[in-house]
This record gives structure tokens, sequence and C-alpha cells, in this order.
């Protein structure tokens, strides 16, 4: 799948790609900043949730990240190169189709937006 054919997938699904991000908009007015990579081997959906010293402030540690990672098969959560809690979900892109990719954006970003208001009580992300 070529990154025109995924950009026109999800432009028909309303949503705007700008640098390789799309904003979902959530319910209470908050929203959730999701960056797409598309590589041969897969499509990757990649979306902060909370900075390294807010994770700290907020008393959360690996442990708690592991547990989340437990309960979850569509959305995972990581620690990026910067120290950020990610949450990420893919799928390989010879399955693409506007209906899976709108599932798990929407998934991914409900769940990453749930843990950073856990975390941090803001709509940083």
């Amino acid at each position: 799948m070529s990154a025109g054919d995924l950009r026109d997938i999800i432009a028909g699904l309303g949503y705007t790609v700008e640098n390789e991000r799309l904003v979902v908009s959530l319910p209470g007015r908050r929203s959730q900043m999701i960056t797409v990579r598309a590589t041969e081997d897969a499509i990757e959906f990649i979306t902060p949730v909370a900075s390294a010293r807010a994770v700290e402030e907020a008393g959360k540690g690996p442990i708690w990240l592991m547990e989340l990672n437990r309960h979850s098969e569509l959305v995972q959560y990581c620690i990026d190169e910067r120290g950020r809690w990610v949450a990420r979900s893919g799928m390989p892109p010879g399955a693409v189709d506007a209906r899976e990719l709108h599932i798990r954006v929407t998934a991914l970003a409900g769940a990453a937006d749930r843990v950073e208001q856990a975390i941090s009580g803001k709509d940083l992300y």
C-alpha cells in the first residue's frame, strides 16, 4: 500500500494527515494526536501519553505500564527514546481497510487519552 492510498483512506474517514500526524477528536473537547508511519512491513499508529516527568510526578512506574499491556491486545504501551510513555497499534499493510483503520485509530486515541488523564489530568497530546 502506498502512502497516497493510506492518506486517501484516512481522508475518507474525515481525518486530515499533516506531517504524518492526524488528530482524533474525543468527547469532552479532548483530542489525541496520532503519528502514522507506513513501511513495507507494517502501518504503525503512535501517540504520546505522558512525559517522563508527568509519570514520575504521578508516582507511576514500569509495573503500571506492564499492567496496562496485560489488559490490551489492540493497544500497547511502551517508553520511547525520549522517556515518554507512548501508546501504539499496528497492522500489516495488506490488511488495511477503512473500517479496521477507524477502529484502530479511535481505540488508540481513547485508550491513550484515558491513561494521559489518569497520569496528568491534562490534555497535552
